[in-house]
């Protein structure tokens, strides 16, 4: 997620959201997954007069205002597959690009902005789901870009009926 604030009259954000899969696999079912399909995420609607937002939520938001959204969960593979889905803060890298903080890592800014409405989805072998979010952007928020992202993590099926 890219949240970028301009000085005028109401400070204005875009909202870039970042989707990236984080898939568990031992080398194995890797090699299988590569063949079968798996899991993805992408943005429930986009808008066609915003370039990328097919791929990352993009938003043009002032200070205090909420956003809902939905992210696309799909399942290509021929399994159950269980996934955690959070939001996280990023940073800047040495070359000017950004990269996703960890889960356990504090979320201070876009990644503490965004609300989920699940953080475990099961989806059965060709599901697709919605997972609803509001994204709200602080008062208190910067002048700047701010990133972020919804990450997608693969957690064993049993793992998640017993989570």
């Amino acid at each position: 997620m890219n949240i970028r604030f301009t000085r005028t009259k109401a400070a204005t954000a875009i909202v870039l959201v970042f989707v990236w899969a984080f898939l568990l696999f031992d080398a194995h079912s890797r090699a299988k997954a590569l063949s079968s399909g798996g899991i993805g995420g992408f943005p429930a609607s986009s808008d066609p007069g915003v370039q990328y937002s097919d791929s990352w939520f993009i938003y043009n938001l002032d200070r205090g205002e909420s956003k809902e959204d939905a992210i696309l969960l799909n399942n290509s593979s021929d399994e159950t597959q269980a996934v955690r889905i959070y939001a996280v803060d990023s940073s800047a890298t040495a070359d000017g690009n950004f990269s996703l903080r960890q889960e356990e890592d504090p979320r201070l800014g876009v990644g503490g902005w965004i609300q989920l409405e699940a953080s475990e989805v099961t989806l059965a072998p060709g599901e697709e789901r919605m997972v609803k979010f509001t994204i709200t952007i602080p008062e208190s928020a910067d002048v700047g870009e701010h990133a972020g992202g919804i990450i997608l993590q693969k957690v064993a099926v049993a793992e998640a009926a017993s989570g």
